[in-house]
């Protein structure tokens, strides 16, 4: 049994866009009234939702204010790079403004909340909480910024990290981090200290060739290891689960995403969204997506919606994926 998923109209942001005589917050295709779920061997249909380009800006807490900062303003995307979600909460990184936006579920409002460092950016996380995750490789350690928008501490920069190109946080605050150099996965806890390295050198035989982006989902660590063209699927504390190939039409493989059922969501550059199926397990094209300049990122939310940041694009596209059936 699944519940019926309503999504409502968003009147406030298109009303808003009217009177100011700018573009919406998003733009919006009417989404079903409820989702089917689909079986495990059937091609699956996206559902577009919304498109983040701009918005409102609401008080940047990054900035001293100002009179300026108090007439209406509206704040367009850049080059979002990288999406997570929390609550009701979606959050952007844009390297183009520098900063990391922060817009509510129904894209009526925009606004800064933390200020990006200068190096790349490797990966956004956001707990349960709205403290945010960044994985800065230059720095070979990862940001924690609170919600006031500064950074709390530095986590691994003690020579732990190597290169950490991207982040993912479970539900008890865990962290597990992507280290591009060591071609490894590095956990740590709540406190920062580190309580497990999957794929370290030296040791047993590592199961990765790369390890380039990673996701959480049903049995694990998902890790996407581009070199070898295959995703690698490790438990939270190691080792190796299994280790399932990717099709050729997964050109230049970037990003991944898992959903609550297991589905396996890879982005390849230029190239699409594609589904792996872990029973089955096949490679299908995910449909209904649109098309993309330049997939950076791939986030799934607790609601099954799926996120996708085009960065040269400059527009993150919210998609519904429909559930699988049991």
């Amino acid at each position: 049994m699944f519940r019926r998923v309503r999504i409502f109209p968003f009147f406030a942001a298109l009303l808003a866009a009217t009177l100011c005589g700018c573009q919406g917050a998003f733009d919006r295709a009417a989404p079903p009234t409820e989702l089917t779920c689909v079986a495990a061997d059937a091609p699956l249909q996206a559902t577009m939702l919304s498109q983040y380009r701009s918005g409102m800006a609401q008080d940047d807490p990054t900035q001293m204010p100002s009179a300026a900062a108090a007439a209406p303003q509206w704040l367009s995307l850049v080059r979002p790079f990288q999406v997570a979600a929390s609550g009701n909460d979606v959050f952007i990184a844009d390297g183009g403004l520098g900063a990391v936006i922060r817009s509510d579920r129904f894209g009526q409002s925009f606004s800064r909340v933390a200020r990006l460092p200068g190096a790349r950016i490797g990966g956004l996380a956001a707990d349960r909480f709205g403290t945010l995750f960044l994985a800065v490789p230059a720095e070979r350690a990862i940001l924690q910024i609170g919600r006031n928008g500064l950074a709390d501490r530095a986590i691994g920069h003690d020579g732990v990290l190597g290169a950490p190109v991207d982040v993912a946080v479970d539900d008890n605050g865990n962290l597990y981090v992507a280290d591009e150099l060591g071609a490894r996965v590095v956990a740590f806890d709540r406190l920062g200290q580190v309580t497990a390295v999957v794929g370290e050198r030296g040791g047993a035989v590592s199961p990765f060739r790369s390890v380039n982006a990673i996701a959480l989902g049903p049995e694990g660590v998902y890790v996407l290891d581009a070199t070898a063209r295959q995703v690698v699927i490790v438990a939270p504390r190691g080792p190796m689960l299994r280790a399932l190939p990717l099709a050729r039409e997964v050109a230049h493989p970037v990003a991944i995403a898992v959903d609550r059922w297991g589905r396996i969501f890879v982005a390849g550059r230029g190239a699409g969204v594609f589904v792996l199926d872990t029973d089955t397990p096949t490679v299908t094209a995910l449909d209904g997506v649109p098309t993309a300049v330049d997939i950076a990122d791939l986030y799934f939310d607790e609601q099954g919606i799926l996120y996708i940041a085009d960065g040269a694009g400059g527009v993150v596209s919210a998609v519904q994926v429909p559930p699988r059936c049991r």
